[in-house]
């Protein structure tokens, strides 16, 4: 289900826009049909509707194309991992500092021991 998520997002964004674009022209058509006064108000209905398609098609069009790249990037690092024989770090080092006084492992933003007390 999560595989080539950005080519899925693509896809989608091609799909919703044509038809938001079909749908806006049939909308402007109809305005246009309703009586001829309203000729001008039915092609803007149609120009603004694909503008308005592009713009957010453009957006997660976009986003697609980000996340297919991260993908890519990602695989390359990780060949790059495994041809040096690191390892990637599976947990996210948390930035703290040791007690002179008990040893306690205390948070970085803390001034002084959570246990002792003892100033930084």
């Amino acid at each position: 289900m999560f595989n080539n998520v950005g080519k899925k997002i693509k896809t989608l964004t091609l799909v919703v826009f044509w038809i938001e674009v079909v749908l806006f022209a049939i909308s402007g058509l109809a305005i246009i049909s309703i009586e001829e006064e309203l000729f001008p108000l039915g092609i803007l209905v149609i120009a603004i509707g694909f503008l308005v398609s592009w713009l957010s098609g453009f957006v997660l069009y976009g986003y697609g194309e980000i996340i297919d790249n991260l993908q890519i990037q990602t695989t390359q690092l990780s060949n790059i991992l495994a041809k040096s024989g690191a390892q990637p770090a599976t947990q996210p080092q948390t930035l703290t500092w040791k007690c002179a006084s008990c040893g306690k492992e205390n948070d970085l933003s803390a001034n002084f021991c959570e246990a002792c007390g003892r100033a930084k």
